[in-house]
């Protein structure tokens, strides 16, 4: 049952992504559900498990998407290597 709800999702999402409907929003809605039943959990105890990560992580309503620590941590690097380099730069004109 796993591998099949799984293929589903898959399958509707890709659906979506192709269509960008909100018929194909209902699909992924309806084989999450199944998902759901198949992991013997209520929907009402998924809505509180979601709540629960909003408050912790926050939402996407406000379209501010985390990226990965490991890409952060590259910017900044790249950001005060070039900094640096500005900084000696500068000290060495003068």
């Amino acid at each position: 049952v796993k591998k099949v709800l799984n293929h589903e999702i898959r399958q509707e999402l890709n659906e979506y992504l192709a269509d960008g409907s909100v018929e194909e929003l209902a699909d992924l809605e309806e084989v999450l559900r199944a998902i759901l039943n198949h992991k013997q959990i209520s929907y009402e105890e998924f809505e509180t498990i979601r709540k629960s990560k909003v408050e912790k992580r926050g939402a996407f309503n406000k379209k501010i998407f985390l990226e990965s620590k490991m890409k952060i941590n590259l910017q900044m690097i790249i950001f005060l290597k070039l900094k640096l380099q500005k900084k000696l730069f500068f000290q060495t004109k003068f």
